[in-house]
C-alpha cells in the first residue's frame, strides 16, 4: 500500500501539484492515523511524503547475512610487543623522518626477518598488509608467510583484491584472465610470463585499451616475471600515458631492466646536479625547475614536509640513477663518501647521502650499502642534514 501512495506523491512532486493533483486515498492501519486524505497542497504533499518514507524503511526487512565461518587456530607465535609497534609505525607513516618509500622498504625488511624466524605479525595490522600487498607485489611472499592462517582467512572473507594473499600450489586456470578478478589475472599473467614472456605481453598489450587504469598498474606489476630488454618498448609507452598509477609500475619495471633508457635518463639527471670540480670535493646543483621529462620519468613535485621541493626532485633522481655511474669520478664508494660536499647554489645541505642510501636499498649493492653505514659518522662525509635551523621556515 505504501508504495502505491508513495508513487502517487512522487509524480505529484516532479510536475508540481498545480499541474497533477496529490489526492490519497485513505488506507488502513497504523497510517491511517497520521495521512491526510483528499487533495493535498504542496506543504501537507511534503508531510505525507516524510511519513510514508518513514514506513517504507521501518517495514522493510533486516537482510540475513550469513555469519563467517571461524578464523583456524594459529601455529607461529606473535613477534615481541616492541617489533609490532615498529611495524605499526612503518605501516602507518607515523615515523616523520621516513619517506613512504623507505617506509615500506623496511617494512619489508621487518616481514623478512619474521618470516626466518618463524613469526607472525599482530592481527590488527593484517588488513593494512593486505593493502600494502595491493600496492606492492614483491612483498607478497612475505606478508603470508608473516600473517598467519588469519591472513588467508582474511583474504577470503574481505574485498577481492585481496585474493593474492590466497596461497595456491595449482596453475592458474586460463579462463582467469577473461572471467577472474584483477588478482587472479595477474597472477595468470605472471604464471604465463614466467613460461614465455613474449606471449604475456602480447596478451597483456591486445587488451590494454579496455582496461581500468587500477587493474592495469596490478597487471604490470605482474610483468615483473620475466623481464627483459624485450619490454622496454611498451613500458616506455606506458609512461605517456595519463594514469600515475600505470606510470608508477612502469617506471619500477625499467628501473630493474639493465641498460634501459630510464636509467640513463635519471644518470644524466643525477650527474647534471652533483660535479666535482676539484680532487675531493662535490658541488651538489639543484635542478631549477621541475619539467615534464621528470613527471614522465615518476618525479614527484610534491615535496615532504621539512625537505626543499629541489632537493625532493634532485634526491629522488640520484636514488634512481645506477650506482655505478659514479666511478666516473674514478672513486671506490668510500671515496666518493668521504669527499667534502657542499651545495652550489642552495645553503639548505645536499640530499646526496639520502638518495644514495635509496639507491643502495633498491639496487640491493651490499658495497654501498657498507660505504654508506662506514662514514655515516664521517666529519668529511657528503651529509644530506639540512643546514637549517629547526625553527626557520622551509621554502625552496
Amino acid at each position: 500500500m505504501t508504495g502505491e501512495v508513495w508513487n502517487d506523491l512522487l509524480s505529484s512532486a516532479l510536475v508540481g501539484t498545480d499541474r497533477r493533483k496529490a489526492v490519497l486515498p485513505a488506507v488502513d492501519g497504523a497510517l491511517k492515523a497520521v495521512l491526510p486524505v483528499g487533495e493535498l497542497d504542496p506543504e501537507s504533499l511534503l508531510a505525507a511524503a516524510a511519513v510514508v518514507t518513514v514506513a517504507r524503511r521501518a517495514g522493510q526487512q533486516a537482510a540475513r547475512v550469513a555469519a563467517p565461518v571461524p578464523a583456524p587456530a594459529e601455529t607461529m607465535p606473535l613477534a615481541p610487543a616492541g617489533a609490532q609497534d615498529r611495524l605499526g609505525r612503518l605501516l602507518s607513516g607515523l615515523d616523520g623522518d621516513l619517506d613512504r618509500a623507505t617506509s615500506r622498504e623496511l617494512a619489508g625488511e621487518w616481514l623478512r626477518l619474521a618470516a626466518d624466524r618463524g613469526l607472525r605479525a599482530a592481527p590488527q595490522l593484517l588488513v593494512t598488509l593486505l593493502e600494502l600487498g595491493c600496492a606492492e607485489s614483491s612483498l607478497r611472499p612475505l606478508i603470508r608467510a608473516a600473517g598467519g592462517e588469519r591472513l588467508t582467512w582474511l583474504c577470503v572473507e574481505g574485498p577481492g583484491r585481496w585474493a593474492w594473499a590466497a596461497e595456491s600450489d595449482a596453475d592458474p586456470d586460463p579462463a582467469d584472465w577473461d572471467t577472474g578478478r584483477v588478482a587472479e589475472r595477474a597472477a595468470y599473467l605472471a604464471h604465463l610470463r614466467e613460461r614465455d614472456p613474449a606471449a604475456g605481453r602480447e596478451l597483456l598489450l591486445a587488451t590494454w585499451p579496455q582496461e581500468k587504469a587500477a587493474d592495469l598498474a596490478v597487471l604490470v606489476d605482474a610483468c615483473e616475471a620475466g623481464l627483459g630488454p624485450e619490454d622496454e618498448a611498451w613500458l616506455e609507452k606506458a609512461l605517456d600515458g595519463r594514469s600515475g598509477q600505470v606510470r608508477e609500475a612502469a617506471v619500477r619495471l625499467l628501473a630493474a631492466l639493465p641498460g634501459s633508457a630510464y636509467r640513463q635518463r635519471m644518470k644524466e639527471r643525477a650527474l647534471a646536479g652533483v660535479t666535482a670540480p676539484a680532487r675531493g670535493r662535490l658541488e651538489v646543483h639543484l635542478p631549477t625547475a621541475f619539467d615534464a621529462g621528470m613527471r614522465r620519468d615518476g618525479v614527484v613535485e610534491k615535496t615532504l614536509a621539512g625537505v626543499g621541493e629541489r632537493s625532493h626532485w634532485l634526491r629522488q633522481c640520484i636514488a634512481a640513477a645506477p650506482l655505478d655511474c659514479w666511478s666516473a669520478y674514478g672513486d671506490s664508494p668510500e671515496a666518493f663518501l668521504t669527499r667534502q660536499a657542499r651545495q652550489a647554489d642552495d645553503d639548505w645541505g645536499n640530499p646526496l647521502r639520502h638518495g644514495l642510501a635509496r639507491a643502495a636499498i633498491e639496487q640491493r649493492d651490499v658495497r654501498w650499502a657498507r660505504a654508506l653505514i662506514r662514514t655515516a659518522s664521517s666529519p668529511t662525509a657528503a651529509t644530506c642534514t639540512p643546514t637549517w635551523p629547526r625553527c626557520c621556515p622551509r621554502t625552496s
